[in-house]
């Protein structure tokens, strides 16, 4: 059944340390997570080197492969 929204949902998993003191504060401050991430969204698109510089000493490390590896190598 088609979605009847103009804009798909997307998802993440964020630890609840990392998300709740977050929307507690936006909340004191009558701020929306939703409305926060669609406005670093968009000084990303504005400024992607800034926006990178801004948050890189707070990026998360990679996460590790997980998983059985593939019977054949991707591509073929």
């Amino acid at each position: 059944m088609p979605t009847e929204h103009r804009l798909s949902a997307k998802a993440f998993r964020p630890q609840p340390d990392e998300y709740d003191p977050v929307k507690d504060g936006l909340a004191e401050r009558q701020r929306t997570m939703d409305d926060f991430l669609r406005a670093f969204l968009r000084l990303a698109r504005e400024d992607l080197d800034a926006a990178l510089k801004l948050v890189e000493p707070h990026w998360p490390p990679a996460k590790p492969k997980v998983g059985r590896p593939r019977k054949t190598p991707a591509g073929e």
